[in-house]
């Protein structure tokens, strides 16, 4: 729903999907039927009754299953190591770096684009090695994973798929107070900062500065792919 073009591309055109602790909900797959529907699914996951629920899958596998499979009891597959694993990957590679990259949204009357400010957020810190990222949730969430670039571990904290909104501020203090010498740049949205934005008063009081970005569309809550405010303006603010 809030992937990339290629990515999207890659998954819908697989062999075969693993999935390990996921759920595929419709946020992953949008039209059930039609998601991957010439793939493989081996599916891996502690809870056994969300093994195969949404997705059909081929090789089911919970816990105690896989368990089971290592001991060659009940449950074990012996046709699977007949299955001669496919080769030459080259041309599948190849496809999808040739798709369309992530867009570059330009601003118009109404204001700027928040994919262009995240990009230029980017831009301004790249190189930087000091730099954490928190995030609320929702689409600004989606954009900053997307746009932001980290390649240090433990530098992007955001809540996942839990969907704590205004987790970015506090969570925003909370690693400057770990690391003092880096720089916190929280990505929030208008409606996850009123969530939580009386803990400027503890990053104050703290002495633990940090910068809030917030992309205000006027909007609290989720949009539905290809709607309108999934591409609005936001006004940027910097706290």
């Amino acid at each position: 729903m809030h992937g990339s073009k290629y990515g999207n591309w890659a998954l819908n055109k697989s062999d075969v999907i693993v999935c390990a602790g996921a759920r595929f909900d419709d946020r992953v797959t949008g039209k059930l039927s039609a998601f991957a529907p010439g793939a493989t699914v081996i599916h891996l996951d502690i809870d056994a009754a969300e093994v195969g629920k949404l997705r059909h899958a081929d090789f089911p596998s919970s816990a105690s299953g896989a368990r089971a499979r290592r001991a060659g009891g009940p449950g074990a597959n012996p046709q699977r190591a007949d299955r001669t694993p496919p080769r030459g990957l080259a041309p599948s590679a190849r496809r999808v770096e040739g798709a369309v990259p992530l867009p570059l949204c330009e601003g118009d009357e109404s204001g700027v684009k928040p994919q262009l400010v995240l990009e230029t957020l980017r831009d301004l810190t790249a190189g930087r090695d000091d730099m954490i990222w928190t995030t609320g949730v929702g689409q600004h969430q989606m954009w900053a994973m997307q746009y932001v670039h980290c390649d240090r571990p433990r530098t992007f904290i955001t809540s996942g798929g839990l969907g704590t909104m205004g987790y970015g501020l506090p969570a925003a203090v909370g690693a400057k107070a770990a690391r003092p010498e880096a720089t916190v740049v929280n990505v929030d949205g208008d409606g996850c900062f009123q969530m939580t934005c009386q803990e400027l008063a503890t990053s104050v009081l703290e002495g633990l500065p940090v910068v809030t970005v917030i992309l205000n569309n006027g909007w609290l809550g989720w949009c539905d792919s290809g709607r309108r405010c999934s591409t609005r303006s936001a006004s940027p603010r910097r706290t």
